[in-house]
């Protein structure tokens, strides 16, 4: 178990608060869910990594895009994973324009699409892709679990 090491919910929908949180608890990891973009500036240093949502709509108002520039801003490094109910062929240029828009040449990497041990998972211009059908079975889940901890080590 990962003892004390918070993901920050940096834009939470209800798939990634009623989904995604447990499953990174059950991976030991420490969800936090985030109530305002202000509230990445004081993150806690334990922060391993961040989950924002693709959603149209978010307790948070701020976009995508807008989220991941403040995120950058005050922890540069940090690994992020987008989630999104999408499939990824679907949500790669969503992912694409938001690269793009912010500034980070990012590499896209889907959670269900390739071996859990890619060597660019865990580098902070590197994008995981979590889909809401990523987490239907328990081999795909044991999959998205194993590239998430290599993400967020």
């Amino acid at each position: 178990m990962i003892a004390n090491r918070e993901i920050l919910l940096a834009r939470p929908h209800p798939f990634i608060v009623a989904e995604m949180a447990p499953f990174l608890a059950q991976l030991g990891f420490t969800p936090v869910r985030l109530n305002s973009v202000a509230e990445l500036a004081t993150a806690t240093p334990r922060a391993v990594g961040a989950v924002i949502s693709l959603a149209v709509g978010s307790t948070i108002p701020e976009s995508a895009a807008q989220v991941l520039t403040v995120l950058r801003r005050h922890h540069a490094r940090m690994p992020v994973v987008f989630v999104s109910l999408l499939d990824f062929d679907t949500a790669r240029s969503v992912l694409t324009g938001l690269a793009v828009k912010t500034e980070v040449g990012a590499k896209l990497i889907a959670a269900g699409s390739i071996d859990s041990h890619d060597r660019d998972l865990g580098k902070p211009d590197t994008f995981l892709y979590v889909a809401k059908s990523d987490l239907e079975t328990p081999e795909q889940r044991a999959l998205v679990g194993q590239m998430l901890l290599r993400h967020f080590a």
